[in-house]
C-alpha cells in the first residue's frame, strides 16, 4: 500500500513539474488564470476549503500511522534495546521456566556467528521471575513490602560491550560488609519497596516456600540503583516486560536461585550489527545460520525483535483511518467535480470569447487547468496544517481514553501504568509523509480540473459566447453509448466469472453494474422509470443475496464481498434519488397547490434543485457518502453495547463478581471472610484446567474446562442455553440444566464461542494432557492441536447444551461436573482457581465493592464486578468509536462547503432571475426563503439518503452468518442529534448568499451581466 502511495505521489510530482513548465511557456494564460482566483475572494476561500479536505485526511492518516509506529518503536527500544534474537532450550523445566544449558552447548552457533561477522554482541543470561521484598518481608502479600521482579544474572563486562553502543549503567561493586551477593536494582523497584543503596533485599524463588517459614530465604545487598533507560530493558523471554529488575553476576544469580550447575544459563541474547532497528534486517540470515548448526532439536531461536518491528511497520492504524477517510475523500472528489464543473460553466462565455479571438482548444483547457492548479497548491499547503491539527486532536482523544479506562480499572497502579503510555504516545510525522500528503492531495484536484478543462475546451464557440445551452453532439453521443456497451460487456463477464468460480463479490459486482447501466445504455422513452426500477432491484438483490448458499457462506469472512454489498446499496440509492428529482418537484407541486404565500418560494426552490440535476446530485452524494459510513460505525457498536447489557447475567456465568489471583505473590481470599461481608450472599470456587477434546469429526482441540461443584445453584448460572431435545425434562424446562449436569458424570455443556460446530446431542471424548508445563495454554492461543500417547482419556460425554456463540462471557470452554476428573490426576495439571461472588441487598453495591476490594488488596488478588466489566468495555468501545467518528465528522465539511459553494454560485447565476422574481412581486422574505428552502431540500435529502442506505447495509450485515444471533439496535437519539447538527450548520453556511440575494435591487439585478 505504501509503495502505491509513493508511486502516485511521484506521478503528481511530475504533473506539477509539467504544469509549471507549461505556465512558463504561456505566461499570458497563466497570468490571466492567476488573477481569476481573486475575482471573488469568498468563493476562492470556499474552493480552497473544499479542495484541502483530501490533503488533510491523507496527511492525518499518515501522521496517525507515523505516531503509532513511533510509539511501538519506542517500546521496542525501551524493552529490547539491541536484542534481536533469543536462544532458549526447546524443553521447559518445572513451572514453565526454560531449562538450563551450558554455554559450551551453543559454542558451534557462537563461532559461526562470529565467523560470518553478523553480530555485535552475544551475551548469556540467567533470568527468572521472583518475589522480592524488604528483609524479612518477601513472604508478605502486602504490595508495599514485596513485589514481583525479575532476576537477571549477567556478566557486566559483556553488558557494557553489548550492541553497537553498549549499555551504560552505575559501576557495579559486589563487595559489601555483610558478605552477601550484590545487586543493582531498577528505580521502579526501589520506589515500590522504598529501599536504597546498602539495604538488604530478600528473594522468594519458589512460591511453595512462602509457607515454609523455617527455610531461610536468600538475601542480596543493593549496591546500586539505575533508571530503566540506563540498564538492559529486557526481563527474560518468560517474564515479558517487567520493569522491576535485579541485576547481579551469573555466579550470584545461581547462588540465589540455588542452581548447582556451574556455567549454566537459560537464555542467550544476540545483537545483530546495526542499531536497535536496522539489526532486525539480518535476523533471517542469523536464523538460517542457526538451522545449519544442527541445534534445532535441543534449542530454538526466537526472532523477538523482528516480530515486533513487523507489527510496527504493517501500518494497520494508518490503513484504518485511510479506509475511513476514503469515504470523505470520495465525497471530496464529488465536491471538486462540482466546483470545477461550475467553474468551467461560469468561465464558459469568457473562454468562448478567447476561442473567437484565436485561442486554441489546448490553451483554453490550460486556462482552466492553471486556475485549478493555483487553487490546489494553496489548498494542499493548508491541508497539511489542518491534517496535523486533526491528528493532534485524535491522539489527544486516545490519551484521554486511556486515562478514562485507567479510572475504571480496579487496580491500584493503573493510573501509573497509563501515565507511561501518555508520556510515550506523542504526535510524530515523518517528512516523507508530509511530502506524500502534499502531492497526493494535489493529484485528485489536478485530475478533475484537467478533465473539466478538456471538457469545456470542446464547446461550440457561438453557443458559448451567446450563453446558449449546448446539447451533446451525435459523435460524443455514439462514443458514450459505445463506452456503456463496453461496461455492460464487462458486467456480463463478471457475472459469468462470479457464477463459475462461485465468488460472491465478483457476481454481485457484475449484477449491480449491469442493472444500473442497462437503462443508461439504450434510448428508452421511460428511462427514469426503468432506472428507478433497476436501482430498487439492486437493493433487493443485495438484501436477499444471502439466500444464495455460496454468498451466505462467504459473507462471514469475505471483506471484498461486504464492500461490494455496501457500495451497491449506496450507489443504487444515489441513482434512485437523482433520477427522481423531478418526481419530488411534481409531488411537492401537488401538495403546495392550495398552500399559503410561501408556496411560490418553495416551488422555486424545489424547481431549481430538480432542474440542475447534476449539481444537486453531486451535492446530495457528498452528504450521503459521509453520513453513510458514520451510520455504519454508529449502529454496529451500539447494537453490541445493547447486547452486552442484555448479557449482564452471562459475563460471570450468573454471578455478580469474580476474584482471581495475579502473579506469584497472590492468593485467593477465604470464603469465610468474603461471606462475612453483609453484601455477599454466595461464594463459589471455579477451578479450570486445559483439556483436549476430540470432536465428532475427529479433530482435536485444546480448550479450557471449568469444573463445577454443588455450589453452582440454579440462581447463579446461565439460563440462555440451547438444550438437547433428547432429554424431555431439559427440553420442557422441568429441570435446571446445571443441576442436571452437576449430578451426572457423562454430560457436559459447551460454549459456542469456542466450539460453534459442536451441537447439543453430540458425543465427544475428553482427554487430560500429561503435560505439566504451560504449553497447554499456548496451544489454545496458537491453535495447535495435538495429543500425546501419555495423555489420559476421561471418557465420552454427551453435550446436553450449548451456550450461544453471541453470549459475552469471561468463561468460555467446556463445563464439566467435579467428579469427572480424579483429584489425584488433576493435581498434576496446571489448575487455576477463581472465586465467584453473588451479591445481596443487605449492603449497598458501593459498600460491598469497597469491602471486597479491601480483602482482595490484602491478598494481592484482583476483584471485578460485572458492572465494572460492562462499563469498561462500553467505555473503551464508545471511546474508540467517538474518535473514529470525530475523524469522519471532519469529512462533513465537504458537504457543508459544497452546499455553500452551490448557493454562492446560484446567487451569481440567478441575479437576473432574482431581479425578475422581485419585479413580478416576490418580496425579500420570499427570495430569502427560497434560497433557504433549496438548501434544506438538498441537505435533508442527502442526510436521509445516507441514514437509510447505511441502515440498510447494517441490516444486511446483521442478517449474514457473520452476525448470526446479534440483534440490530438503532441509536435514534444519536442520529437525530447528528442530523440536526449537520442541518443547522449547513443552513448557517448559506445565510450569507441567501441574505445577499434577498437584498438585491430589481433594477441592479436585471442589468447584471458578467
Amino acid at each position: 500500500m505504501h509503495e502505491v502511495l509513493i508511486l502516485l505521489a511521484v506521478v503528481a510530482l511530475f504533473a506539477v513539474a509539467f504544469i509549471i513548465i507549461s505556465m512558463l511557456s504561456d505566461r499570458i494564460t497563466s497570468k490571466m488564470s492567476f488573477r481569476n482566483i481573486f475575482r471573488r475572494r469568498a468563493n476562492t476561500l470556499l474552493v480552497i476549503a473544499g479542495s484541502m479536505i483530501g490533503t488533510a485526511l491523507i496527511v492525518g492518516s499518515l501522521a496517525m500511522n507515523d505516531s503509532f509506529e513511533r510509539f511501538i518503536y519506542s517500546q521496542i527500544r525501551q524493552n529490547l534495546g539491541e536484542i534481536d534474537q533469543v536462544v532458549v532450550t526447546s524443553a521447559e523445566s518445572e513451572r514453565g521456566y526454560r531449562a538450563l544449558f551450558s554455554l559450551d552447548e551453543l559454542q558451534p552457533l557462537i563461532e559461526l556467528l562470529e565467523t560470518e561477522n553478523l553480530t555485535d554482541g552475544i551475551m548469556p543470561i540467567l533470568a527468572r521471575e521472583v518475589t522480592a521484598g524488604k528483609e524479612g518481608n518477601a513472604r508478605s502479600l502486602d504490595r508495599s513490602l514485596s513485589t514481583s521482579a525479575a532476576i537477571i544474572g549477567v556478566e557486566f563486562e559483556k553488558l557494557r560491550e553489548f550492541g553497537s553502543e553498549g549499555i551504560s549503567f552505575t559501576e557495579f561493586n559486589s563487595s559489601n560488609a555483610q558478605d552477601l551477593p550484590g545487586a543493582i536494582i531498577t528505580r521502579e523497584l526501589s520506589e515500590t519497596l522504598q529501599i536504597g543503596v546498602g539495604d538488604t533485599l530478600e528473594i522468594l524463588i519458589d512460591e511453595a516456600e512462602r509457607v515454609l517459614f523455617w527455610i531461610q530465604l536468600p538475601r542480596v545487598v543493593v549496591t546500586g540503583i539505575a533508571d530503566h533507560e540506563d540498564l538492559l530493558g529486557y526481563s527474560g523471554l518468560r517474564q515479558g516486560m517487567e520493569n522491576s529488575r535485579i541485576f547481579m553476576t551469573p555466579e550470584d544469580a545461581r547462588r540465589v536461585m540455588k542452581v548447582g550447575m556451574p556455567d549454566s544459563y537459560n537464555e542467550l541474547l544476540i545483537s545483530n550489527r546495526g542499531d536497535y532497528l536496522s539489526g532486525a534486517n539480518l535476523t533471517d540470515r542469523v536464523v538460517s545460520l542457526f538451522g545449519e548448526t544442527g541445534l534445532e532439536e535441543e534449542f530454538r531461536m526466537v526472532p523477538i525483535k523482528q516480530q515486533q518491528v513487523r507489527m510496527a511497520t504493517q501500518g494497520n492504524v494508518g490503513l484504518l483511518f485511510f479506509a475511513l477517510s476514503a469515504f470523505a475523500i470520495f465525497a471530496g472528489i464529488l465536491l471538486l467535480s462540482n466546483i470545477y464543473f461550475m467553474l468551467a460553466e461560469e468561465r464558459r462565455t469568457e473562454l468562448g470569447t478567447l476561442r473567437a479571438l484565436g485561442y486554441t482548444r489546448k490553451r483554453v483547457a490550460r486556462a482552466i487547468l492553471y486556475e485549478g492548479f493555483f487553487y490546489s497548491i494553496i489548498a494542499s499547503a493548508v491541508g497539511i496544517g489542518v491534517g496535523i491539527l486533526i491528528t493532534r486532536q485524535i491522539l489527544g482523544g486516545f490519551v484521554d481514553l486511556t486515562a478514562g479506562i485507567s479510572m475504571l480499572l480496579p487496580v491500584d497502579n493503573a493510573a501509573m501504568m497509563f501515565s507511561a503510555f501518555e508520556r510515550t504516545f506523542v504526535f510524530f510525522i515523518k517528512p516523507e509523509s508530509v511530502f506524500l500528503g502534499f502531492f497526493l492531495g494535489l493529484l485528485i484536484p489536478l485530475a478533475i480540473v484537467s478533465f473539466s478543462g478538456k471538457r469545456i475546451s470542446m464547446m461550440n464557440i457561438v453557443c458559448a459566447v451567446r450563453g446558449i445551452p449546448e446539447e451533446l453532439g451525435k459523435k460524443p453521443r455514439r462514443q458514450l453509448r459505445l463506452f456503456m456497451y463496453l461496461l455492460l460487456g464487462l458486467a456480463a463477464i463478471l457475472c459469468y466469472s462470479g457464477a463459475v468460480r462461485q465468488s460472491g463479490a465478483v457476481l454481485l459486482s457484475g449484477l449491480t453494474m449491469g442493472l444500473l447501466l442497462f437503462p443508461l445504455s439504450f434510448p428508452f422513452k421511460r428511462r427514469r422509470l426503468i432506472e428507478s426500477f433497476c436501482s430498487i432491484a439492486v437493493i433487493f438483490l443485495i438484501m436477499f443475496s444471502n439466500q444464495i448458499p455460496f454468498i451466505a457462506e462467504q459473507s462471514a469472512e469475505s471483506i471484498p464481498l461486504m464492500i461490494v454489498k455496501g457500495f451497491a446499496i449506496l450507489f443504487s440509492g444515489l441513482l434512485l434519488v437523482v433520477y427522481n428529482l423531478k418526481t419530488f418537484d411534481s409531488v411537492f407541486s401537488l401538495i403546495m397547490r392550495n398552500g399559503n404565500n410561501r408556496s411560490p418560494a418553495a416551488k422555486v426552490a424545489i424547481a431549481f434543485s430538480s432542474r440542475n440535476r447534476l449539481r444537486t446530485g453531486l451535492t446530495v452524494a457528498m452528504y450521503a457518502v459521509v453520513v453513510y459510513i458514520i451510520t455504519l460505525i454508529s449502529i454496529i457498536p451500539y447494537s453490541q453495547e445493547k447486547m452486552l447489557d442484555k448479557s449482564r447475567n452471562d459475563v460471570f456465568i450468573g454471578f455478580d463478581a469474580t476474584v482471581f489471583p495475579v502473579g506469584m505473590q497472590s492468593r485467593l481470599p477465604s470464603e469465610t471472610e468474603l461471606l462475612a461481608i453483609g453484601g455477599i450472599d454466595d461464594v463459589a470456587v471455579l477451578e479450570s484446567a486445559f483439556l483436549n477434546i476430540r470432536l465428532p469429526s475427529g479433530r482435536i482441540s485444546t480448550i479450557p474446562a471449568y469444573i463445577l461443584d454443588e455450589g453452582f445453584s440454579e440462581n447463579t448460572v446461565h439460563r440462555n442455553i440451547t438444550l438437547w431435545e433428547g432429554i424431555p425434562d431439559l427440553a420442557q424446562a422441568r429441570q435446571n440444566p446445571w443441576e442436571y449436569l452437576i449430578t451426572r458424570n457423562n454430560a457436559i455443556i459447551v460454549s459456542g464461542a469456542l466450539l460453534s460446530d459442536l451441537l447439543p446431542g453430540d458425543y465427544v471424548e475428553l482427554i487430560l494432557p500429561a503435560r505439566t508445563d504451560f504449553s497447554a495454554i499456548q496451544a489454545v492461543f496458537s491453535g495447535r492441536e495435538e495429543v500425546s500417547d501419555d495423555d489420559i482419556s476421561l471418557g465420552y460425554f454427551r453435550v446436553i447444551g450449548q451456550i450461544p456463540e453471541t453470549t459475552f462471557s469471561f468463561f468460555n470452554g467446556v463445563f464439566i461436573p467435579k467428579g469427572v476428573i480424579d483429584s489425584d490426576l488433576l493435581a498434576g495439571s496446571y489448575v487455576d482457581s477463581t472465586m465467584l461472588l453473588k451479591t445481596s441487598n443487605e449492603l449497598s453495591l458501593s459498600d460491598t465493592r469497597t469491602e471486597v476490594a479491601n480483602i482482595s488488596r490484602r491478598t494481592n488478588s484482583l476483584a471485578f464486578f460485572v458492572d465494572d466489566v460492562i462499563d469498561l468495555i462500553n467505555a473503551t468501545v464508545k471511546g474508540i468509536i467517538d474518535i473514529l467518528r470525530s475523524f469522519l465528522y471532519f469529512g462533513m465539511v465537504v458537504g457543508i462547503v459544497g452546499i455553500a459553494i452551490v448557493m454562492f454560485k446560484a446567487l451569481y447565476e440567478r441575479k437576473r432571475l432574482v431581479g425578475m422574481m422581485k419585479a413580478i412581486g416576490f418580496t425579500r422574505r420570499m427570495v430569502f426563503t427560497s434560497f433557504l428552502l433549496e438548501t434544506s431540500f438538498i441537505v435533508i435529502l442527502g442526510l436521509v439518503l445516507g441514514f437509510i442506505t447505511g441502515t440498510l447495509t447494517t441490516y444486511e450485515m446483521f442478517s449474514s452468518p457473520a452476525f448470526q444471533g446479534f440483534e440490530l439496535s438503532m441509536p435514534w437519539n444519536q442520529f437525530l442529534f447528528m442530523g440536526l447538527t449537520f442541518y443547522i450548520i449547513s443552513v448557517l453556511s448559506t445565510l450569507v448568499p441567501s441574505y445577499i440575494a434577498s437584498r438585491l435591487s430589481p433594477a441592479e439585478a436585471l442589468r447584471y451581466f458578467e
